[in-house]
């Protein structure tokens, strides 16, 4: 009769085999996977460059438009400053055509006033 501790030492050898086979056969089948999965997408790339080929263009052009998207996006970015300087131009040329206008004239005097003066209380709060 075996002694205690070999039988021991064969239950970990055993669990321990079988745990390093299924690891074996989870590895094996992700690297399948990962396989497969790099076949569809060379099919899909394959596809790709099919149909580009009709219009005339192939993926290499289109990685230098990625590559040039930094370009483009500088492009805006100045457009945009260059937009918002023209706006503010705008903001101030619309506020001294406001200053030239001379302040109507009404028969009557009180009403006018009266209105001017709620005009001038809104100014005074936007400032």
């Amino acid at each position: 009769m075996p002694a205690e501790g070999t039988d021991r030492m064969k239950t970990w050898v055993t669990a321990l085999t079988g745990t390093l086979a299924v690891l074996v056969v989870l590895l094996c089948g992700m690297f399948a996977y990962g396989v497969i999965q790099m076949g569809e997408l060379n099919a899909r790339l394959d596809t790709l460059e099919d149909g580009l080929s009709k219009t005339g263009y192939t993926l290499k052009d289109f990685n230098g438009v990625m590559l040039s998207s930094a370009d483009r996006l500088d492009y805006l970015v100045t457009s945009l400053d260059e937009t918002k300087a023209a706006v503010d131009e705008l903001h101030a040329t619309i506020g001294n055509l406001k200053n030239q206008i001379p302040p109507p004239q009404s028969k009557e005097p009180g009403k006018l006033n009266s209105h001017m003066s709620i005009i001038q209380e809104f100014r005074a709060r936007e400032r």
